[in-house]
């Protein structure tokens, strides 16, 4: 073709530029240049011109990321660190390595990693002290609140991705699995976590947790919807424009259970290969979806290798659900100056699952039925970022030795009452949107002292209604703080174990999937099965 040919010649001719340019470069340039250090920078600025999921590994890069699908992380002490106020700390021990066993808690402060300290250094330095060889010894210093120095020698283990964190009962009869990553074998544990419920627990229907599920290999969700589908059921189809035909994923196996009843929970940050799951089981009214609208990405990705070791993981396609809808939210064709734009409405098509329901395209995954997140508050959003709660649940922890079973801890009124009265003493410091158009505001007008000076009884105003705001929004949303504070707290005791047997009791939405699973009128209405 014509076209193609045209296409070609400009590529062989900007190639030929950028190399013309290169080597003038490297000539004439005052200092020697750094040839590799050039290259990166210059691919990594093309590929951002893309989309945020194209990008390019170096051979080391690249043989870490092969690790990560396999869910090996690395080899370290099992505990993730963050800087706060420029110390460093500790924000999650994890069950079953190094950190955790050594009695690591969240909010010990890291003082010295092998004899060295850490102040002043920067966070991926810190993290690169503690990580090594599997098997390893790693010497630390940490300081725990008021209770002083505690010196911990641990041994370094690979750090595995839990891609299936956790299942159990919701009730007697309804299951639940939680999916947090397709990685390799994430459909051997689902399937283990699936039979283990049937056969242990008499489980005859079952929720599927996606929510903040970030994707991974579409294999491996291929594979767990061959669980429920009927074999040589289609998935998805890749579409590209490299691609001679295209690509179709179908279920390969016999199926484990075809009938037994099932609810998805989606979230905003559900993406790719949850999408995709999600996609499928709607359209082929396999299960009602519950939850939010999913994120809308609705592109694959390929790797390539150009050589050295290096790989390019770059968007080679669409996918398309069953009913041929593809879901991507955002329209990368039209990226200027680093900005992007969802798709209008107006260019948005309609689709129709099996039983004839409407579904759409160019916009996520969109519930069958949509449930409120809880967590949506700005009041509270602000308050779960700006360690309050984990300030308290840590102060929790370091006074009392232990706590009742997950079943049946209840943060008491008196300790309630002292976390109000610390947010209180801070004044409700946390941060909102509210708060930032102020500040940008005082900034603003801080240029001139006179209008300063002008709007300064405006401003004590403005902060006193701020904070009576917070105050009337924390007394609005009392439930879903305690609530918050309990998890956080079990957390400590029990790992995030505790916090997802807490949330088969507490949470409103797999309270929501579970109580629709027992009625199986409205589930089927809601699917048009009319059997």
């Amino acid at each position: 073709m014509v076209i193609e040919s045209d296409h070609k010649k400009k590529v062989a001719e900007q190639l030929d530029l950028f190399q013309s340019v290169f080597h003038l470069l490297d000539e004439n340039y005052v200092d020697e240049i750094d040839p590799e250090k050039l290259i990166r920078v210059s691919i990594d600025a093309m590929l951002k011109s893309t989309d945020p999921y194209t990008a390019f590994y170096n051979e080391t890069e690249t043989r870490e990321r092969n690790k990560s699908w396999k869910g090996i992380l690395y080899a370290g002490i099992g505990a993730s660190v963050v800087m706060r106020d420029s110390n460093m700390i500790i924000s999650e021990p994890y069950a079953g390595y190094g950190a955790w066993q050594n009695d690591l808690r969240a909010g010990d402060q890291l003082m010295e990693v092998e004899g060295k300290s850490v102040k002043g250094k920067k966070l991926d330095e810190v993290i690169k002290l503690l990580r090594g060889e599997a098997e390893t010894s790693v010497h630390i210093k940490i300081k725990r609140g008021d209770k002083g120095l505690f010196e911990k020698s641990i041994i370094r283990k690979e750090i595995h991705v839990k891609t299936v964190p956790y299942f159990g009962m919701i009730d007697s009869s309804v299951g639940y699995i939680k999916m947090d990553q397709f990685l390799e074998n994430t459909s051997m544990d689902f399937k283990e976590a699936f039979q283990d419920l049937k056969k242990k627990h008499n489980c005859t229907s079952l929720v599927i947790d996606l929510r903040s599920n970030n994707g991974g290999l579409v294999d491996e969700a291929v594979k767990i919807l061959g669980m429920f589908l009927p074999e040589n059921t289609l998935i998805c189809t890749l579409k590209g424009r490299q691609s001679a035909e295209a690509k179709q994923y179908k279920t390969h196996t016999q199926p484990l259970d075809t009938f037994i009843p099932l609810v998805i929970l989606t979230s905003e940050k559900s993406i790719s290969a949850a999408e995709i799951f999600a996609g499928c089981m709607q359209d082929l009214d396999r299960a009602v979806i519950m939850g939010q609208k999913t994120y809308g990405k609705g592109f694959v990705q390929g790797t390539r290798f150009p050589g050295y070791g290096s790989s390019l993981y770059v968007t080679a396609a669409r996918y398309h659900t069953p009913s041929g809808r593809c879901v991507q939210q955002l329209d990368y064709s039209k990226l200027s100056e680093g900005k992007v734009f969802s798709y209008a409405d107006s260019v948005k098509e309609k689709f129709f699952t099996k039983n004839h329901r409407p579904v759409y395209n160019k916009g996520g995954i969109e519930p069958d039925t949509i449930l409120k997140n809880n967590l949506t508050d700005e009041v509270i959003q602000s308050l779960m970022q700006s360690y309050f709660i984990f300030d308290f649940a840590n102060a929790y922890r370091n006074s009392h030795a232990s706590i009742a079973s997950v079943k049946t801890f209840q943060l008491d009124g008196k300790n309630y009452n002292l976390f109000i009265q610390s947010l209180e003493k801070k004044d409700y410091q946390f941060e909102t949107r509210a708060d930032k158009h102020l500040k940008e505001l005082e900034r603003n007008l801080s240029i001139q002292a006179s209008e300063k000076d002008f709007f300064q009884k405006d401003f004590k105003h403005f902060k006193s209604d701020l904070r009576s705001f917070k105050k009337k929004k924390i007394l609005e949303n009392s439930g879903k703080i305690k609530d918050l504070l309990a998890q956080e707290i079990i957390r400590r005791y029990n790992t995030v174990i505790g916090v997802y047997e807490y949330s088969l009791l507490k949470d409103q939405e797999i309270r929501t999937a579970a109580k629709l699973l027992l009625q199986m009128k409205a589930y089927r209405k809601i699917l048009h099965d009319d059997q």
